[in-house]
């Protein structure tokens, strides 16, 4: 029915499972990608992003790099990692890195 009425080939389904808004930062997801046509996940990801992690604030520090491609505007390593938003554009980036291609 939702494919007929809106024209859509799939529906992203997307819930905050953490989430701790001071240092140290935690945000979880769980994102499912459902085919429109049929009942079928298409992708699902279940990620807990924890600030006590060190490979976290690793790869959200270089995610908030000023030399890097999808750097934060007005982030630096330091503020990622403190700013709940920002932290939260960092984990949103990572978990969309594990789509599959068309």
């Amino acid at each position: 029915q939702l494919r007929e009425a809106s024209g859509c080939d799939g529906v992203l389904f997307c819930r905050l499972t953490h989430y701790r808004a001071y240092p140290p930062l935690l945000i979880g997801w769980h994102l499912q990608l459902v085919d429109a046509s049929r009942p079928r996940i298409l992708w699902s990801v279940d990620e807990v992003f924890d600030c006590n992690d060190p490979t976290v604030v690793r790869a959200a520090r270089l995610y908030a790099a000023p030399e890097a491609p999808l750097a934060v505007p007005r982030a630096n390593s330091a503020t990622v990692l403190r700013s709940p938003r920002q932290f939260a554009e960092y984990t949103v980036s990572a978990v969309l890195t594990t789509l599959p291609a068309r």
